[in-house]
């Protein structure tokens, strides 16, 4: 990706913090992990529910490019919660997605969609009290109408991890790596806080660079593409509150 597709512009600032949040990463059988930053796939559903856009059908593509960048203004705490679910009969189930209808209608032919599993038991992985500090390429301000607005309710990477006031902080007019180390953040003490940039950076140095398979490619079996995390630190600017915050964006 050109670098310089981001040059002029106007950058969206979002700041998600929740008491419980989950960026979903590879997980095996039933430990579901979670990333400490969103992912450039959570920043897609976020979009995606904010614009009001419908659940991807089988063979749809997402059809998003963002240009994004996501700071760790606070990184939080890890939380580990043991989750059981008692399952009823996959013929009990109602308002199915196209693809578990199938699996459900193919379990009833074989004379399983009416027998109850036995309970599961699942490790999930979240962080507590993180906040961190969304940057998003936005030159139209199409995005930032729709995130004050959502067509559907935004969570921080699950349904049962709500927001907390404030999550549209506003825009600035400064290109996102600008954005990314001139908003500030709230805290006691200036210091060096990590970051992640989805796209190669034109001026900041790479710590580290990473690919995940997060750039979802469709609906069907949750299709992935591989996708590089640039890794960098800046050192923004610190207020003292929320109010001192809102007040950089004119709030």
């Amino acid at each position: 990706m050109d670098p310089g597709r981001y040059a002029a512009v106007s950058t969206l600032v979002l700041r998600i913090a929740a008491p419980l949040v989950s960026w979903p990463s590879p997980s095996r059988r039933r430990t579901r992990g979670t990333e400490q930053l969103p992912t450039y796939s959570a920043l897609v559903g976020l979009a995606r529910a904010a614009l009001g856009l419908p659940r991807l059908e089988p063979g749809q593509s997402p059809e998003f490019d963002l240009v994004a960048a996501v700071r760790a203004d606070q990184p939080g705490r890890a939380l580990r919660d043991f989750h059981t679910v008692n399952p009823i009969s996959y013929g009990s189930y109602r308002n199915l997605s196209a693809a578990d209808a199938k699996k459900a209608a193919d379990l009833d032919a074989a004379g399983a969609g009416f027998k109850r599993g036995n309970p599961v038991v699942s490790e999930r992985h979240f962080r507590t009290d993180s906040v961190t500090t969304v940057f998003i390429d936005d030159p139209d301000q199409r995005l930032a109408a729709a995130f004050t607005a959502p067509g559907f309710a935004i969570a921080a990477g699950r349904k049962g991890c709500p927001l907390t006031f404030p999550f549209v902080l506003g825009t600035v007019e400064a290109d996102l790596e600008d954005a990314l180390a001139a908003v500030p953040t709230v805290g006691d003490a200036v210091r060096p806080v990590p970051a992640h940039l989805f796209q190669p950076p034109a001026r900041l140095p790479v710590t580290r660079t990473a690919t995940k398979w997060d750039d979802p490619a469709g609906s069907v079996g949750h299709e992935y593409r591989s996708r590089p995390r640039f890794h960098t630190q800046v050192t923004p600017p610190v207020v003292s509150d929320l109010f001192a915050l809102l007040s950089h964006f004119g709030g």
